[in-house]
């Protein structure tokens, strides 16, 4: 009896041993609870970037419908950004900003609603005096002979060279170098059957930023607008090509601002 005796408080010593573990376990788990649902990242964009100090750009907040019409988007900026407002109510699950910075600064605009966040960072700079742009393609392309497309920039500016890494490859256009434009058309690049790759400059242009100039301008290629023929076997390229533009910012002494 003795024997069964000590083999019985063995038993309920392990059990409690059990329900303490137990306990302590559903405590860690509940501490855990407490940290929240997971964030969902958002895409939150610029309309542009880099922008003249002193002045706005619109930030735009895409919660995809995610959140419910007129729920209130939290917007925070970071160092010496200055937002239109620190709340917005959105719609159609976009929420949109203004942002400024009196000082040239790197600037983060984040916003949130419920579990959904995400940021952006915009430049702001002086004005340069001279910006040059390389494109290049996304993907590599074999036996290219030519290709095209149209480059835009919202603030006039004046080219004053073009150019191309490429050996046996040469730039053309169809505008002027000194013209001031805001979109250039139809640039080629004629060859005979070179491979390119996505290190690849198809093309380099040199502008002139005017001094009097309200805002840095801010390039963009319109993609429906690529046309590029191989060579071998010689048929257009079908989709078109993706490219992919660089745009770098200088100072009247050839400082680079951006990026």
């Amino acid at each position: 009896m003795r024997c069964k005796r000590v083999t019985y408080l063995f038993l309920l010593a392990g059990i409690a041993a059990m329900v303490s573990a137990c306990g302590g376990g559903g405590g860690g788990g509940g501490g855990g609870g407490g940290g929240g649902p997971a964030i969902t990242a958002i895409t939150v964009t610029s309309a542009k970037n880099p922008v003249l100090v002193g002045s706005t750009t619109t930030i735009t907040a895409n919660f995809a419908n995610n959140i419910a019409v007129g729920s209130t988007v939290n917007f925070e900026v970071s160092g010496p950004g200055v937002l239109s407002s620190a709340t917005k109510t959105q719609a159609g699950g976009i929420a949109t900003v203004s942002v400024t910075s009196p000082q040239t600064a790197n600037v983060t605009v984040s916003a949130s609603s419920g579990n959904f966040a995400g940021s952006t960072t915009v430049s702001f700079i002086p004005l340069p005096a001279t910006a040059r742009v390389v494109i290049t393609p996304q993907a590599a392309i074999t036996s290219l002979g030519a290709i095209s497309c149209d480059l835009r920039s919202d603030v006039p500016v004046t080219l004053i060279a073009n150019s191309s890494d490429l050996v046996g490859v040469s730039p053309q256009a169809s505008y002027p170098i000194g013209a001031t434009i805001s979109l250039l058309t139809d640039g080629l690049i004629s060859a005979s059957g070179v491979n390119v790759t996505p290190a690849s400059n198809l093309f380099k242009l040199l502008f002139t930023v005017p001094s009097n100039s309200l805002a840095v301008p801010n390039f963009s290629i319109d993609q429906t607008s690529v046309i590029a023929s191989l060579v071998n076997p010689a048929i257009a390229i079908t989709p078109a090509p993706v490219l992919v533009m660089n745009p770098t910012y200088y100072d009247s002494t050839g400082k680079v601002l951006f990026p």
